[in-house]
Order: C-alpha cells, then structure tokens, then sequence
C-alpha cells in the first residue's frame, strides 16, 4: 500500500468549457519506498493547461480499515 507524501499543481491557462483535456502520467521515479510521477494536462490544441507532480511512499500492509 502507498499513500501520497507530496502534490503540487500549476495552472497555467484557464481549461475552457468544451475543450477535450488529455492527460498524459509518467512515472519520474520508482522505489521501493518512494515514487514520482508527473501528470501534464494539454488541450486539444497541444497547449498546456496545467502541470501536476505527486509523491508516494509506500507504508506496507493495508489501507482499507483491515486489521
């Protein structure tokens, strides 16, 4: 089980009503504790709407309320 340590998001131009969004995730890094990953947001234009980048880290076990 992983949970986020960390997210950031950069808005860079205003996402229009009607616009298609595509999001496209990379994984930057990969641990055994800890992960990266960036998500960019682009319109149908190929302009960047925003920028998003998460840190996991990995805690072990469950996180469903499981004892």
């Amino acid at each position: 089980a992983a949970v986020a340590s960390a997210a950031s998001i950069d808005f860079l131009r205003p996402a229009l009503v009607g616009e298609l969004l595509t999001a496209t995730a990379r994984v930057k890094q990969q641990g055994k504790l800890t992960g990266v990953y960036d998500i960019e947001i682009i319109n149908q234009q190929q302009k960047i709407v925003a920028l998003f980048r998460g840190k996991s880290h990995r805690i072990g076990g469950t996180i469903t309320g499981e004892v």
